[in-house]
């Protein structure tokens, strides 16, 4: 079984979606509020969510410079 930290990564870095009422988002913190799997969950999030802004940051610097 994957860890709170693993899951939280992979939703935002697959992409894992969910539909309801027509809309698309990304999968929900499946974890209570206030507790260390809901943290862990969001960390990895987090970290995935911020290592692609860096990508994407830095391949528009590198387009700006061409």
């Amino acid at each position: 079984m994957k860890k709170p930290f693993d899951k939280g990564y992979d939703v935002f870095s697959r992409g894992y979606m969910y539909k309801a009422n027509r809309i698309i988002n990304l999968k929900a913190n499946p974890y209570k509020p206030n507790t260390h799997a809901n943290r862990e969950w969001e960390r990895g999030f987090n970290t995935a969510y911020f290592k692609r802004l860096q990508k994407v940051k830095n391949n528009e610097s590198r387009r700006a410079e061409t």
